[in-house]
């Protein structure tokens, strides 16, 4: 299992918490890799990725929640008032 640093993000534009982020991104063995938001979500229930962010000299780790039946990707130290993985910048 391939534990994966998410550097940035690449938002939809919708207010959803579900729908506001489309695809995650990051380096790996210096080399750039991108997952849609449906596939890091599959990669993390069937084992094959963690995912986790860094803020500051913290570091979260990335999870799933539910919305309404939806998933969606989040971080295990969000608050209602700070959602770090929206905090990340926009993909190039």
């Amino acid at each position: 299992m391939a534990r994966l640093q998410i550097s940035c993000i690449t938002k939809t534009g919708m207010d959803s918490p579900v729908e506001r982020i489309s695809h995650i991104s990051g380096f790996s063995s210096g080399t750039r890799w991108t997952h849609s938001v449906d596939d890091a979500i599959s990669r993390l229930e069937h084992g094959v990725n963690t995912y986790y962010i860094r803020f500051g000299v913290l570091e979260a780790n990335v999870i799933l929640a539910k919305h309404n039946r939806n998933k969606y990707l989040k971080t295990d130290s969000d608050t209602p008032q700070t959602d770090y993985l929206m905090s990340l910048p926009v993909c190039p």
